[in-house]
């Protein structure tokens, strides 16, 4: 994730609910790259995400940085995998958020997109 940008043209909420969970995307400063990115906290979920908010007519590369299914703040902090795949404005996908531990404010699950 060290190419990711720094600077938003926009930002949006897709959906979230206040200490539980947030999903957000937002495009990068003059490029047509987006980056859609989420985070729960202790408990574990599963959300869909509706790429609606995509260019239509357009199909996007998506570059996907995600947990492993068996992923959690215990035993398997960093384990991830890199995924890519051809998206468009139609697409909706289905991902899970591994619980975070809470307790101690950090290891949050999250997935990022990033989509070209």
């Amino acid at each position: 994730m060290k190419d990711a940008a720094v600077d938003w043209d926009d930002s949006y909420i897709l959906e979230a609910e206040p200490s539980d969970f947030i999903m957000i995307v937002r495009k990068a400063k003059n490029k047509n790259e987006w980056y859609v990115v989420g985070i729960t906290n202790e408990n574990e979920r599963t959300v869909m995400i509706n790429f609606n908010f995509l260019p239509k007519g357009k199909k996007f590369e998506e570059t996907i940085y995600e947990e492993e299914k068996k992923t959690d703040w215990k035993t398997r902090i960093i384990d991830y995998k890199i995924n890519k795949k051809t998206i468009t404005s139609n697409t909706v996908l289905k991902k899970k958020l591994a619980q975070s531990n809470q307790s101690r404010k950090k290891n949050q699950s999250t997935w990022h997109y990033q989509l070209q």
